[in-house]
């Protein structure tokens, strides 16, 4: 399992997996991941998790896309 799959695991966990989910990418971030390569691994494991999870995958790829209010874009 790779880091950002263990993160959407305890993202969906929670209480609030988007909001979850978009503050570890913050810190991925703000500890020098690449977008473009968060974007990349995102797209990867589309096809490899639940359709739930699958749902919030689409969602973190629109915060980098800028489909969100724009407090949330990465």
């Amino acid at each position: 399992m790779t880091p950002l799959n263990e993160e959407l695991d305890r993202a969906m966990r929670g209480e609030s997996p988007l909001m979850d989910l978009h503050q570890m990418l913050v810190q991925d971030l703000a500890q020098g991941m690449d977008r473009e390569s968060l974007i990349r691994e995102l797209e990867s494991l589309r096809s490899v998790v639940r359709p739930q999870t699958e749902d919030l995958v689409l969602e973190a790829l629109d915060l980098f896309a800028g489909w969100c209010h724009p407090d949330m874009k990465l």
